[in-house]
Order: structure tokens, then sequence, then C-alpha cells
């Protein structure tokens, strides 16, 4: 895939309704959040970080309620994406 048109796109917001505190990740046009993809963000996020697998989402959250690091979160995602995707930052 070379067109950025034909990547999948990944969103990430944090504070929604619903999931305050946390950031919420999902991918454009895709009905599930793969599986491979939350275990290697749960690695990267490490240690005070959790991760819940939701289907359609994942949640992101820090053991310290409400603390947000956009930068870390964003770098952890970049780590982990293949070529197929375009992150759109927070």
């Amino acid at each position: 895939m070379n067109n950025i048109d034909e990547k999948i796109k990944i969103y990430i917001d944090f504070d929604i309704a619903g999931h305050e505190g946390r950031y919420v990740f999902s991918l454009d046009g895709i009905g599930e959040v793969p599986f491979e993809m939350y275990h290697k963000l749960g690695d990267q996020l490490g240690f005070g970080w959790t991760i819940e697998h939701r289907g359609t989402s994942l949640e992101i959250f820090n053991e310290m309620e409400g603390y947000r690091d956009d930068n870390f979160i964003c770098n952890c995602i970049n780590k982990i994406i293949g070529e197929e995707f375009v992150f759109e930052a927070i």
C-alpha cells in the first residue's frame, strides 16, 4: 500500500464520555482490534499501565487515576504499528 488513503487509520482519544480518565484506541473500518496488536501494545506500555480489549476498541489507563501522557502513548503506538496503518495523533 503506497497511498495514505488506503491505510487503516488509528484513532486515540482521551477522557471521552463514558471513558473518563482513559485513552480509547480504535481502528477505522475494522470490526475488532486484533489481539496481536493488543498484546504488543500491552508489552510496550509496561508497568503501571492497564490495557483492556473491548472488541472494537482498546481502553488504556494508568494506575494513577486520570493520569495522562500523550507522548508516551503515541510513542508506544508508533512502535507497534505496521505499514498498513496510519496514526491520527491525539
